[in-house]
């Protein structure tokens, strides 16, 4: 006897074990299935935006989406293979209560995205003119909208819909295969290629304000950027655009002025950009280098800079006096 009721609590506790495990599992599967549509929201957005709007734009962030949606794809696919062959037919207790949460979270966002596809459509016929953007954004919330749908099909999982609900992961991954492609061919290629315009960009004014500093503890100008001392953590990429030949320096590219007790000395600086960013302004109208990551040309660039020494009027030499006749 006392067998007989042992056995019914190690069940019991059994079942319990078994229901938590498959609640943690329904919140695993279907939090990755959301971060999913999310970064591959994101990813699809800046692919389109690369190959309609065509502008030198920072696509940094897409390496940061690309490898997101890399890890979170398999990782949705796993958890959905392991939570289908447990899922139950009604949701009852907690399971219910997950369910409708992140169902509730995905049809606010479905919503949202749909408000914004009508928006954007009907901003078409208001305005005059509809830019790229315009439909870049109509797409992008298309997409969502309809991902968004199929998610919580499959959430809410019922009978009607359980042949669609089990082609949704291939859907996703149909999806997801073609902006990967689309992407990496796209803004993925054009970071790689646009690099060390990236890296002339960060450095090329740490370069220029140790010439500066040079000239002005020197009073003259550096023969060469060899001369420079680049010591700090900070000026290590200075250092590297200098050593890999990145940047041309060509001191005294005139007669150094003196006015006022400033010394003024003129030097050039040279590169060479893969693109163009910003209006692509010529280097021979660009005198600073503070809006260089903004707005430079394509191809070699030349930038004439100066350096000032100030020397005080009280330690300028006196000039001897003359004789008295």
């Amino acid at each position: 006897m006392a067998k007989a009721k042992a056995s019914p609590s190690k069940a019991a506790t059994k079942h319990d074990a078994q229901h938590s495990t498959d609640v943690a599992l329904q919140w695993i599967c279907f939090g990755l299935w959301e971060w999913t549509l999310v970064a591959l929201s994101i990813l699809l957005s800046a692919t389109l935006g690369y190959y309609f709007v065509r502008d030198s734009g920072d696509y940094t962030f897409v390496v940061y989406v690309l490898a997101s949606l890399l890890c979170l794809l398999p990782f949705s696919l796993v958890a959905e293979r392991m939570y289908a062959k447990r899922e139950p037919d009604q949701k009852q207790g907690f399971a219910g209560v997950v369910m409708v949460l992140n169902a509730v979270v995905v049809f606010l966002a479905t919503l949202g995205a749909l408000i914004t596809t009508v928006m954007s459509s009907l901003s078409i016929f208001v305005n005059a003119h509809a830019s790229s953007g315009t439909y870049i954004v109509i797409i992008s919330s298309l997409v969502v909208t309809v991902l968004g749908l199929l998610l919580f099909a499959r959430i809410i999982n019922p009978p009607k819909l359980r042949k669609l609900t089990k082609l949704f992961p291939w859907i996703v991954v149909v999806i997801t295969a073609v902006s990967l492609v689309a992407a990496i061919a796209g803004p993925f290629k054009s970071q790689i290629s646009s690099r060390d315009d990236r890296f002339i960009e960060d450095n090329l004014s740490t370069v220029n304000e140790n010439i500066r500093s040079y000239a002005s503890d020197n009073d003259k100008l550096p023969k060469t950027l060899g001369n420079l001392s680049l010591d700090q953590e900070y000026e290590d990429g200075a250092q590297t655009l200098i050593d890999r030949d990145l940047v041309s320096y060509v001191p005294d590219t005139k007669k150094p002025k003196t006015a006022d007790g400033y010394k003024t000395m003129y030097y050039r600086l040279c590169v060479s950009f893969e693109d163009k960013k910003g209006n692509g302004q010529p280097a021979s109208e660009v005198k600073e280098l503070y809006d260089l990551r903004s707005n430079h040309g394509s191809g070699r660039q030349c930038y004439n800079l100066e350096a000032e020494k100030y020397t005080p009027a009280d330690t300028l030499p006196v000039p001897p006096a003359q004789p008295l006749r």
